[in-house]
């Protein structure tokens, strides 16, 4: 999920990372199923803008779901109040929530063979933008996320 601040509320836009062994391009496998599960969170999400009577608790899980992933980042001290308010945002039923439409979220494509070129492919209308990296770029990433720098 891509969360920002928006009108005292929250925009939620959906973003769907993919690895593969095999050869990718944006028409492939990985891709299009990055499509369906991006289509699928976009519609499940939606009932986290309506008003009923569980939104508190949906909104609960939400600000759960964000405080873990601020416990994995190294944000830095003035980053810090704005994810706060993000948090607080996702928990109060009286700020809104927009959940953006597919196109406004991204697909990440890695794969590790050879053949697979770099590429970022712009989103056709209503769908989201594909980036996909090559071997090189995934190993390099694979190093970095590891520790391993070079």
């Amino acid at each position: 999920m891509i969360v920002k601040s928006q009108g005292g509320g929250l925009s939620i836009a959906v973003g769907e990372s993919k690895f593969s062994a095999g050869p990718v391009d944006a028409n492939s496998s990985p891709v299009s199923n990055a499509r369906k599960q991006i289509s699928s969170s976009v519609s499940r999400l939606r009932r986290l803008a309506a008003q009923h009577p569980l939104s508190a608790r949906v909104r609960s899980k939400l600000a759960g779901a964000l405080i873990r992933q601020i416990h994995l980042t190294d944000a830095g001290q003035q980053r810090d109040l704005e994810l706060k308010d993000l948090v607080q945002a996702a928990a109060d039923p009286a700020r809104p929530i927009a959940v953006e439409p597919e196109s406004a979220g991204a697909i990440y494509v890695w794969s590790v063979d050879e053949s697979t070129a770099d590429a970022v492919v712009p989103g056709s209308p209503g769908a989201a933008p594909v980036c996909v990296y090559g071997r090189a770029a995934t190993i390099a990433k694979l190093r970095e996320l590891g520790g391993g720098g070079d």
